[in-house]
């Protein structure tokens, strides 16, 4: 059932004045709103059920079809308000709120990886001890990270790799 612009109570409008501007998680909806991190994962929810919102993944969500417009939507004003939104805010209180870690974390990851992968490629042969320490380290920092993490793909890619090269040298 679909939710007209009468459905919706203050609360509900402030919500969608925030997903206007951009994706969001509960918790940078409750920062903006003033409401609690649980109020606003509920009330999330019951726009999801009415289709109002869409969630990209857990705990977050988009504007999917906003009641309160007549369907006369000016996409090039849509565009300019998601434009503003800094989305590595947003993925960061998304880490935060879920895995208890940042896109800092991430990046300093990232820092440590690009730092073995330069003393290796500086290494005439690998140091299968220096391979297993490397390989050891990316698998402590890849449990940390939920399994749809941004950049975490190639970080498993990494390991892979490492796991191969220990294993062949083993």
């Amino acid at each position: 059932m679909a939710l007209d612009k009468d459905d919706l109570n203050e609360t509900d409008r402030e919500i969608l004045d925030v997903l206007h501007e951009g994706r969001a998680t509960p918790l940078y909806v409750a920062e903006r709103v003033d409401i609690t991190r649980p109020y606003a994962s509920d009330k999330l929810k019951r726009l999801l059920e009415h289709g109002v919102v869409e969630r990209l993944a857990s705990g977050l969500y988009e504007l999917a079809d906003d009641p309160r417009e007549d369907g006369t939507d000016d996409t090039a004003e849509e565009g300019d308000r998601r434009a503003d939104v800094d989305t590595r805010d947003l993925v960061d209180d998304w880490l935060w709120e879920h895995h208890g870690m940042g896109v800092d974390d991430l990046d300093e990851m990232q820092a440590d990886l690009d730092d073995c992968r330069e003393r290796l490629a500086a290494q005439d042969g690998a140091d299968p001890e220096r391979l297993a320490e490397a390989r050891d380290a990316l698998a402590r920092g890849l449990e940390r990270l939920p399994d749809d993490a941004p950049g975490r793909t190639p970080l498993a890619d990494a390991q892979a790799i490492l796991d191969e090269v220990v294993d062949d040298g083993e």
